[in-house]
């Protein structure tokens, strides 16, 4: 994710200067898609362990 943003970032410039960015939107989509994909493993991660069975304190 990091790593496309930067990609973003190296390419604002050249928009602000009305240049040619065909890549930028690439970068965009592929930094969102990542972040959405994190959370999306995030999330089943988290639902699989709140429907483990709590283990039992022995004393």
């Amino acid at each position: 994710m990091i790593g496309f943003g930067v990609l973003t970032g190296i390419e604002s410039p050249r928009m602000e200067a009305n240049a040619s960015t065909p890549w930028i939107g690439v970068w965009e989509r592929i930094g969102i898609g990542a972040q959405m994909l994190w959370v999306i493993v995030l999330a089943i991660v988290l639902l699989r362990r709140e429907n483990e069975p709590a283990s039992v304190k022995v004393r």
